[in-house]
């Protein structure tokens, strides 16, 4: 059996954990989830997720940085 790919979620209101809960149990996913996005780059990199959903919000630069980080990042840049 192969192994569970790891989605790692950053910032994600309740809402939004609610409506990805049944999919990704769905496909037996283990799922990291990151409150905040000033520690989140370091978690990812720690994690080393095969996905990576970044809840972006225009009232929180830190998530388009952390975004910027990851693209920039030979070791991130390819995780969708």
């Amino acid at each position: 059996s192969r192994a569970a790919q790891t989605v790692l979620i950053v910032n994600g209101d309740s809402e939004v954990l609610e409506m990805l809960e049944p999919v990704l149990d769905a496909g037996h996913y283990d799922v990291v989830f990151v409150e905040s996005s000033h520690h989140a780059y370091s978690q990812i990199k720690r994690v080393q997720p095969d996905l990576v959903i970044l809840c972006v919000r225009m009232d929180e630069p830190e998530s388009l940085q952390v975004l910027s980080m990851l693209k920039l990042d030979p070791g991130t840049r390819d995780v969708p």
